[in-house]
């Protein structure tokens, strides 16, 4: 059973691997697709789209999976735990993994490997309860190619049989003693797509055709018009859409017999254990379990604006949790505050985070929700003792605790810009704002004179700054308050001083629950300016040098709020992405100075490594006056995507001084993992997520 969810992992992690989008499409209400007449109008799960050409080339440069060596190794590690390493279908996916090691770690490096390609269309649904992913094809004969390759070296044979117009190779995945039914993992290749499902030996000829494409289901996701109904009522475009159906999840396991997913479920499973599902649940439980999953039955995404132009995109993405039920979104939304408007963007600032909250709505609200729950009218055993646990405590008692807080409506906190003094090791300076927005920041104001710090603090509440003196920070970076408005803001910085003047206009109308904003770009750019020791020591030194690596691999910004609406739980995604810049136009053939970082995070020459155009090399290391060499070896060496492995080809020689014989040892293979790539100069990542972990710098000349 578990190389069946293994199998199912694989099969997702290559949809949201693959996943595309078309910012040139229109925002159609229709959905045209020959592929939606083989996905089944109840299905539980969908995802698809279609991308053009520009945006698959501009998202071909970022990473599929690990953004860092120790990614790569926790991923490795990960597999190896799913994995067993003697079966047939354990080597096939290590032929494939090693592939994927082989190349940059990006989406177009990956697919050129495979023969995908990412412009096209795409769908990745449930047909029943068998996952089907369907990609479209760039090189098909290299597709065959590394597909048998991993099938040769795993001695893992397939069938290859002609099923309609598909050419489908069929691995079987165990044995009917052991799992109850014998399962198969398909490949098929048909009208330039490749498709990867399951099928069992159970399964009829219909039920194989529709997966692999070559029927269409009798009632389809065409015919039911779900997705163009969701792009109406949603704006969601052609880019990509996807959702979860809860209802019809918790329909199939509870009622079987109510949906295909429920009748793959009995099919699939042995005799005994299928009677033994249907006999776990109550008929009461059924019923009140399935009311239940209709308040909240779908969980639904898609894109609403998508934008390509040169080297950026922008981008607005929503997803929703629909909930039917009008008493709690109503009772939530009442919660809903105001979040200051500086902590809702993310492309001027390193990070900012926000929260809306009606301190004076949410015991009122909490508390209607709970009559609700409370006085609802269940029949199953266990929602009936959930209620009496409920009616053992009551939101009321959260009065007591916002007391204090009355009137306040949210908190926004954000970091515009921040250096750092090398000379005092502190601070530079610093543009920030922290604010509590209240209707009567006054009755705000005078608790602050219950925190020792500013007790005894008069700050004016005509919008003229007062200076606050913190001991804690450095003397150069000065601290003001005020109340703007409905706002008391405390910032630093010209940055936070203008952030902090828009406020005394800004309305508190509510605008979420919730929001948190990134800019890769900022932080990549602020520790690529600290010097040598910023960084601490140690273990955290190589962290804070691999993380600033990940920030420059994603050169992006982005916002998200959650929110309440009258249709659910609303998350949005907001911000840009900028083309990568790619390890592998790296040329790291030459002549280079090698730097070691040490326990105290400082750089220190060590040696010269001469990689040659040949594919041999030579490094060195001489000692601290340069009068002799006391290390030496020469090796080979291949660049594998963002990698270069160095086998040595001849004894490691080392001696401890100038006077000193040479000893020798037998040679090993060092993987150095390309990072902070930047012109000429880079670092090279050694034995990441070990012990062993070491940094080097390497800088041409």
């Amino acid at each position: 059973m578990n190389k069946w969810i293994l199998i199912l992992l694989l099969i997702a992690v290559g949809a949201f691997g693959f996943w595309k989008v078309d910012p040139l499409g229109m925002w159609q209400q229709e959905v045209s697709s020959d592929l939606l007449e083989y996905v089944p109008a109840d299905t539980v799960f969908y995802m698809g789209g279609r991308t053009d050409e520009a945006t698959a080339n501009f998202m071909s440069g970022y990473t599929l999976l690990a953004s860092s060596p120790s990614q790569d190794v926790a991923i490795q590690e990960l597999m190896s735990e799913f994995l067993d390493g003697d079966s047939g279908f354990s080597k096939f996916v290590e032929y494939i993994a090693d592939g994927y090691e082989s190349t940059d770690g990006s989406y177009g490096s990956f697919t050129e490997y495979l023969g995908l390609s990412l412009a096209g269309e795409y769908a990745f649904y449930a047909h029943g309860a068998i996952p089907v992913l369907r990609t479209p094809l760039q090189n098909l004969e290299k597709f065959n190619s590394v597909v048998d390759g991993a099938s040769q070296e795993a001695g893992w044979a397939y069938e290859e049989k002609t099923i309609g117009n598909a050419n489908a190779k069929i691995w079987a995945l165990g044995d009917k003693d052991e799992d109850g039914i014998e399962m198969s993992l398909v490949i098929a290749t048909v009208d330039n797509a490749m498709i990867a499902t399951l099928i069992a030996d159970s399964d009829d000829e219909k039920r194989v055709l529709e997966r692999l494409g070559q029927s269409a289901v009798s009632n389809s996701l065409a015919q039911s018009g779900e997705l163009g109904s969701l792009m109406k009522e949603y704006s969601f475009s052609n880019d990509m859409l996807m959702f979860i159906n809860f209802e019809r999840l918790f329909g199939g396991l509870l009622k079987p017999e109510s949906n295909s997913f429920g009748q793959d479920i009995l099919r699939y499973l042995p005799e005994e254990e299928a009677a033994s599902f249907k006999e776990k649940v109550t008929a009461e439980c059924v019923t009140d379990y399935i009311g239940l999953a209709g308040t909240m039955p779908r969980l639904i995404g898609g894109y609403t604006q998508l934008d390509v132009k040169g080297q950026s995109m922008s981008m607005d993405y929503q997803m929703l949790l629909e909930i039917k039920n009008k008493l709690v979104t109503g009772e939530l939304a009442k919660m809903r505050g105001h979040i200051p408007n500086y902590a809702l963007e993310s492309d001027d600032k390193f990070a900012s985070f926000g929260i809306g909250f009606d301190v004076d709505k949410m015991t009122p609200a909490l508390t209607a929700l709970w009559t609700a729950f409370t006085n609802a009218e269940f029949s199953c055993a266990s929602l009936v003792e959930a209620q009496e646990a409920a009616r053992g405590s009551s939101p009321a008692m959260l009065g007591m605790a916002t007391g204090m807080a009355q009137g306040v409506k949210g908190f926004g906190l954000s970091l515009f810009d921040f250096n750092w003094d090398t000379s005092s090791q502190m601070p530079g300076d610093v543009n920030a704002i922290a604010s509590i927005s209240a209707e009567n920041p006054q009755s705000i104001l005078s608790l602050t004179q219950m925190l020792p710090m500013v007790s005894g603090l008069e700050i004016a509440t005509d919008g003229t700054p007062t200076k606050i003196d913190l001991p804690m920070l450095p003397p150069n970076i000065e601290v003001f308050a005020a109340v703007k408005g409905k706002h008391i803001a405390l910032y630093t910085g010209d940055q936070g001083e203008k952030a902090a003047n828009s406020l005394s206009s800004e309305n508190l109308d509510p605008n979420g629950m919730y929001s948190v904003g990134f800019n890769y770009r900022k932080l990549a750019e602020f520790g690529s300016a600290l010097d040598d020791g910023a960084f601490g020591s140690g273990k955290a030194c190589l962290d804070q040098y691999e993380f600033l690596h990940m920030m420059n691999a994603y050169q992006m910004d982005f916002n998200v709020l959650f929110d309440i609406s009258d249709k659910g739980m609303d998350t949005r995604v907001s911000g840009s992405i900028d083309i990568p810049k790619a390890a592998s136009e790296l040329n790291v053939a030459g002549d280079w100075q090698v730097e070691y970082l040490n326990e105290d995070c400082k750089w220190e020459v060590v040696g010269v490594d001469k990689l040659n155009d040949s594919g041999t090399g030579e490094y060195h290391e001489q000692d601290e006056e340069g009068q002799c060499r006391l290390y030496q070896i020469t090796y080979d060496w291949e660049r594998k995507g963002n990698s270069v492995v160095m086998t040595g080809t001849g004894k490691e020689n080392i001696r401890d001084t100038c006077d000193d014989a040479w000893e020798e040892e037998d040679p090993e293979e060092y993987t150095c993992h390309i990072i902070n790539a930047t012109g000429d100069t880079f670092q090279c990542f050694f034995d990441p997520g070990s012990e062993d972990a070491a940094l080097y710098r390497y800088t041409r000349g």
